[in-house]
């Protein structure tokens, strides 16, 4: 459901079902880590989305979204913790939805911290993607700058800033949950000037979209057995 990189190389990922592993560097999957906070994991809800500190580097902290059990149902959370050797440490509740509700369905959501520090997450309406490029703070909401038609189910989002694809600076990289795509959209002024889409041979969902400290991009597949895969740029092949 979700996916951080550390800066040592490894990885943090959720799963639905409530566990949070760490990736090794070779691959390897470790057992899941203590700590984590108890989890409804029942038709959308789960363990959801990851994001580090934008201090990680001296405070260790990593931010959970989830859907949290309570009187008369569930709601969606956010908590953090201290990242340990196998554990989260130290964890917190920051943040709750209240009231709790009955059903099972729409609790999001996505983690992501604006340069400024402050975070935001996304509530309801399976609202799975969102990447900070140049987030004002206002008041209210604005009509789409694009939209699909059919609808791709878009997932994770990230605004592209490494050097691996240079050409693709400030493009946004959004995956498909359906038909399970990788879509690149170049923005001009605040609009979408060109669509591409990659990977659709893979015939996965692709749930989070994520640039590495390499400066690589790392998809997340949607399945019981989900897989990470980073995407060199032969790979990118326009579908």
């Amino acid at each position: 459901m979700g996916l951080a990189l550390l800066p040592d190389g490894r990885m943090l990922v959720t799963e639905r079902s409530g566990q949070l592993r760490i990736v090794e560097r070779d691959g390897r999957l470790s057992e899941p880590l203590a700590g984590v906070p108890e989890v409804v994991a029942r038709g959308q809800g789960g363990l959801l989305d990851i994001t580090l500190s934008p201090q990680f580097a001296q405070d260790q902290f990593v931010y959970l979204s989830y859907a949290e059990p309570g009187e008369d149902g569930a709601g969606t959370a956010v908590a953090r913790g201290r990242l340990g050797e196998r554990a989260l440490e130290n964890v917190q509740v920051i943040w709750r939805q209240t009231p709790k509700v009955s059903g099972n369905n729409h609790w999001g959501s996505r983690l992501v911290f604006r340069r400024d520090g402050a975070l935001f997450v996304t509530l309801e309406r399976i609202a799975h993607g969102l990447s900070a490029h140049w987030m004002p703070a206002c008041a209210g909401m604005e009509q789409p700058i694009y939209y699909w038609d059919p609808v791709i189910a878009p997932s994770g989002a990230v605004f592209y800033t490494g050097t691996v694809f240079p050409d693709w600076q400030g493009d946004l990289f959004v995956g498909s949950l359906k038909p399970g795509l990788l879509v690149r959209l170049r923005l001009d002024s605040g609009r979408v000037v060109q669509e591409e889409r990659y990977l659709g041979e893979l015939d996965e969902r692709l749930r989070e979209v994520v640039q590495g400290p390499d400066g690589f991009l790392y998809v997340l597949t949607d399945s019981g057995n989900g897989r990470i895969l980073r995407i060199e740029p032969d790979h990118l092949q326009q579908r």
